[in-house]
């Protein structure tokens, strides 16, 4: 039995082409690929399934798309409401002929509901965390304080106790202690 010349080659990389079977033949041509397998696709139940789920997911999002369209609606129309309040209020602000003090006192009593929500609020006042925010607590009953009894309001009488502690104090800086 009697090789092909080209069986004999001793070649670097012949060793490879017989082992894959090519054989040491460069004008051979690869075998067509196999036609893949034919996947098989769902039935028809299950395709009907879908279609109702994209049926109803569809009007869920026409519904959402509706309801957006009317909040932004009614956004624009609050927008533009407070706008015309802000420049009627503005105006009011350039052609009143009154003290600033007293128009922002005028302005107080019309929302004292407001003020007095936030401030009490204030004075529970939490960090992000959960733990009470003294500062904002305490400036917060400062400001209540202020508005109770007035910046320049006088000082309370002092009782009995603080009287005697300030004779105490000054017989002490008599006595050099």
């Amino acid at each position: 039995m009697d090789a092909a010349p080209h069986e004999h080659e001793t070649e670097f990389g012949t060793g490879l082409r017989a082992h894959l079977g090519l054989g040491g033949l460069a004008h051979e041509t690869a075998p067509a690929p196999a036609p893949p397998p034919r996947a098989t696709g769902p039935d028809v139940g299950e395709l009907e399934e879908r279609a109702r789920a994209l049926r109803a997911a569809a009007q869920e999002l026409e519904a959402r798309e509706r309801r957006l369209a009317r909040q932004q609606a009614e956004l624009a129309a609050e927008s533009q409401r407070l706008a015309e309040q802000q420049a009627a209020l503005e105006q009011q602000l350039l052609t009143d002929p009154r003290p600033v003090p007293v128009v922002l006192r005028e302005r107080a009593e019309q929302h004292v509901e407001r003020l007095w929500r936030s401030l009490f609020s204030a004075l529970e006042a939490t960090r992000p965390d959960g733990s009470a925010d003294f500062a904002t607590r305490v400036s917060a009953a400062r400001a209540l304080l202020a508005a109770a009894y007035g910046d320049g309001a006088p000082a309370a009488a002092p009782t009995g106790a603080e009287d005697e502690l300030a004779l105490l104090r000054a017989r002490r800086a008599e006595l050099g202690f």
